[in-house]
């Protein structure tokens, strides 16, 4: 089968952003979580922790999922971005790459629930 077929298949899009050398405090990594286009936000949990103040967290949008973890120690910061339906996750890389201004920028992509 065709991979453009399998795309169509499937039920949703999974998008890793990486961004090394980035630091993110909690109220820095929230801004592009209420930002994402293309979906809606029902809730937003972070939690920061009181060794090294790393954060990790969730946006649960109504087509899925952002979650987020930091390593401030190593200033390096992932997201995964999961949405179903017509939701896109790669629109939501202008509001990370607006949001942190990396120099450098990791990005995975995968199809979930391929049938």
């Amino acid at each position: 089968m065709a991979l453009a077929n399998l795309a169509r298949l499937s039920i949703g899009a999974h998008s890793a952003l990486i961004f090394p050398f980035v630091l993110c405090t909690e109220k820095f990594c929230a801004l592009p979580l209420r930002e994402t286009t293309g979906a809606t936000l029902l809730h937003i949990h972070l939690h920061t922790f009181t060794d090294g103040g790393g954060i990790s967290g969730v946006a649960v949008l109504a087509e899925s999922h952002i979650s987020v973890h930091t390593w401030p120690e190593r200033k390096y910061v992932a997201f995964d971005v999961f949405m179903c339906g017509e939701a896109e996750p790669r629109k939501a890389l202008s509001v990370f790459k607006a949001a942190f201004n990396p120099g450098r920028l990791v990005i995975g992509e995968h199809k979930r629930g391929v049938l």
